[in-house]
Order: structure tokens, then C-alpha cells, then sequence
């Protein structure tokens, strides 16, 4: 993992969003997609829509960090 990422997961989680990569879902050495999983099978309905709002905003701020990490 590197700081973006981390820094993505820590802010999602202080909203009461937990994400978790799909990676202990592959086969190591397997080529792995770059995904994400949501779960929302304990979360109210009406706040589903919240929460993806929420991960959209950071997905958004994580990309603006990960640029000026890589500019420099």
C-alpha cells in the first residue's frame, strides 16, 4: 500500500465507510484488477447513496494526491 491509498482507507472509515481491496481474493502471482469491494448488506438503504457519494469525494481527493505525489 502506499500514503494515497492509506490515507483513502483512514478517511473513508472516519466517515463509517469500510472498504477492503479484492487482492485475498486472487491467486498470488494472478493478475489482479485495480477494485475495490463495498458491502451494504448492514447498511440502511437510504444511506447507501451517502456512502457512495462519500467514496466518489475521496476517489476524487486520492487521485488530486497521488498526482502531486508523482509530479515531484
Amino acid at each position: 500500500k502506499n500514503i494515497v491509498t492509506e490515507t483513502f482507507i483512514k478517511k473513508l472509515r472516519e466517515n463509517q465507510i469500510n472498504i477492503d481491496s479484492v487482492d485475498r481474493n486472487y491467486l498470488n502471482n494472478f493478475h489482479k484488477e485495480k477494485l475495490l469491494k463495498l458491502n451494504v448488506s448492514n447498511v440502511k438503504e437510504e444511506r447507501i447513496e451517502e456512502g457512495i457519494r462519500k467514496v466518489i469525494e475521496e476517489i476524487k481527493q486520492a487521485e488530486r494526491l497521488n498526482f502531486q505525489f508523482k509530479k515531484e
